[in-house]
């Protein structure tokens, strides 16, 4: 039951409509046209199926200098104008102040814009110990999380203990200091982390042998999910196949650089290149004679394709998994063995 604008300002509560109604009746009585639009807030709407409970969500559209601003007042940690990734790209019915509905379709950010970047640099001791630094910053889809994780201060335990976890997700043993991090409910905040790394051990031993253990997380498992695919019972597949069901409408860049000690040589791995209808992967492994890095890529893909072309996703997941170096080989001088 949808409620008046001073009812929700008495009550302190609304619901997405409610919240709607009073934001639009807001913007109103100070000049600015907005009108509330339905929508379904997992965007399942069929145009061509006309159903009452095909609406199940509210939002506000504001008609600003620049363009219409689409706006879900339900959202927390999202800039104004930014949509879910759900609603994006889908139907929604806005309603004018007479009464008359206008088909419209909410815009659609790339997939490339909700990533996570994440960057650890640093160099190598002699004795295998690494000291740098960890960068993240997320944008899109991918810095509500940040932002909702740093929602509110952090206090010097809470700190240290981040500080300390951090670290040691990448190197055992290595401590944090240096912390830098943002309000998460300040919107117009860039959500960035940073981190100060010291005295992790980066490498393993075994005889005259160093090996650094990959510092990204394993993707042969692809393989598995592959053949698990290909042996449902229900024969051939019949339905239409959603892209973002892959990887989802994400992307997620990883890089890792380590200067070694004066000397040091390196086996490299060979980097995996694979793209499809349902994503774009992408590892890459260099070493220039001082520093070694590592890269890699992982952004999915929008659409809905053909059950005839399922062997492209289960081929894609294969090519993937291929990227299967667990560690690699690092040989110091002999000076130093």
């Amino acid at each position: 039951q949808p409620r008046l604008p001073d009812s929700v300002l008495a009550t302190g509560f609304g619901d997405c409509k409610d919240k709607a109604t009073l934001f639009v009746t807001a913007l109103r009585a100070l000049g600015v046209r907005a009108e509330p639009v339905l929508l379904h807030a997992s965007g399942h709407v069929d145009p061509a199926l006309p159903a009452l409970d095909q609406f199940d969500h509210v939002i506000a559209a504001v008609e600003a200098p620049t363009g219409r601003v689409y706006a879900d007042l339900t959202t927390e940690f999202r800039p104004y104008g930014e949509l879910p990734s759900p609603e994006q790209g889908q139907f929604g019915l806005l309603v004018h102040p007479d009464g008359s509905v206008e088909e419209v379709t909410f815009p659609q950010v790339p997939v490339v814009d909700n990533v996570d970047s994440i960057e650890v640099s640093g160099t190598l001791t002699s004795d295998g110990h690494f000291n740098g630094w960890y960068r993240e910053r997320a944008g899109g889809s991918k810095a509500v999380g940040l932002r909702e994780a740093f929602q509110t201060p952090y206090d010097s335990t809470q700190r240290a203990k981040l500080e300390r976890q951090l670290a040691q997700d990448w190197f055992t043993g290595a401590t944090g200091d240096s912390l830098t991090i943002f309000d998460g409910k300040d919107l117009a905040a860039v959500p960035v982390v940073t981190l100060a790394i010291h005295g992790g051990e980066a490498l393993q031993v075994s005889g005259d042998t160093r090996y650094l253990r990959h510092p990204f997380s394993d993707v042969t498992s692809l393989a598995t999910t592959a053949d698990r695919l290909e042996a449902e019972p229900d024969g051939p597949r019949r339905f239409p196949i959603v892209a973002i069901d892959a990887v989802g409408d994400e992307a997620d860049y990883l890089r890792f650089r380590m200067t070694l000690p004066p000397g040091w040589t390196v086996q490299l791995p060979t980097g995996v290149a694979a793209t499809s209808a349902f994503g774009d992967y992408r590892s890459t492994y260099a070493f220039d004679g001082h520093t070694l890095t590592l890269t890699r890529w992982m952004a999915g893909e929008r659409g809905t394709i053909p059950p005839a072309r399922f062997g492209e996703l289960t081929g894609w997941l294969r090519a993937v998994a291929k990227d299967n170096a667990r560690f690699i080989v690092l040989e110091p001088p002999p000076a130093a063995k």
